[in-house]
């Protein structure tokens, strides 16, 4: 699912969970929807999270609409309303165009429902082109810097071919968590397999190396929960297609004492990217 996908599926199921008037019933939808997806259900219980913070509404439907409704304005539908006075205006982060240490960010090159991923240049102590993912701005609470931070020690664990690397981890000066990856330069399996036009042989064999990541992981004591072809990246190296598995921010962790590894997965909690 493309990003701009995703933003879709955020906003259908952000104005019918708005759809209910009392946080109880949202509740009980965003939990049947963190089963299907966990991901779209985490992006929109931030937004409910970010507009009971700007109004006051404690997830008062009610309240809400009357508290956003600018005059004149009685065409929108609130639920739309609603979603528009959620997304960003003017700059997106921040901190882009900006370092951390000696990782100098260049372009946004993902977003997940807590998380954002950059291209970005190492200066010191040696140069290379690396991956930052942080935290959006103005969503590090306890809860996501936990979640945050068990997906960096998850894969700090991980030393697989198959696995996307950790390389280092921060934090900015405004206290933001981040941690540095290898940066897989690949695109989604499914598209890499039709624009090769690979054949069954091919297939199975990349096949084998996702297996064999998730091989790995399971024997380190995490499932990752969100295996789909756009974490599932193929990168050219040395002229041979090399899998990649990215984004374990909804892992699972069996070993609960790891730290950072505390349970944060239950419908009634963040999760995301």
């Amino acid at each position: 699912m493309s990003d701009s996908e995703f933003q879709q599926a955020v906003k259908a199921k952000f104005i019918e969970c708005f759809s209910f008037s009392d946080r109880e019933s949202q509740e009980q939808f965003l939990n049947t929807l963190a089963e299907e997806s966990p991901e779209i259900a985490a992006a929109v219980r931030e937004l409910l999270g970010f507009v009971d913070t700007k109004t006051g509404s404690h997830g008062d439907s009610n309240v809400i609409a009357e508290s956003l409704q600018p005059p004149g304005d009685k065409a929108a539908s609130d639920a739309d309303r609603l979603y528009d006075s959620t997304q960003p205006i003017g700059p997106i982060d921040p901190i882009e165009d900006e370092s951390l240490g000696p990782y100098k960010l260049i372009e946004r090159i993902g977003e997940g429902g807590m998380g954002v991923v950059y291209r970005a240049e190492q200066s010191s102590p040696i140069q290379r082109t690396v991956a930052v993912k942080i935290i959006k701005a103005g969503m590090d609470t306890d809860q996501v810097v936990r979640r945050f931070t068990m997906e960096r020690q998850t894969l700090a664990m991980m030393e697989h071919s198959n696995i996307a690397k950790v390389l280092d981890a921060g934090a900015t000066e405004s206290g933001r968590p981040y941690f540095v990856m290898e940066l897989v330069d690949g695109i989604p399996l499914t598209q890499y397999c039709q624009q090769q036009r690979s054949s069954i042989e091919e297939r199975l064999q990349l096949f084998v190396e996702v297996c064999n990541g998730v091989k790995h992981a399971h024997q380190k004591g995490v499932i990752h929960r969100d295996l789909k072809p756009s974490n599932v990246l193929v990168a050219d190296q040395d002229g041979e297609p090399a899998v990649k598995i990215i984004d374990f921010g909804i892992a699972k962790m069996l070993d609960q004492n790891v730290e950072g590894a505390t349970r944060l997965t239950s419908g009634s909690q963040l999760v995301g990217t």
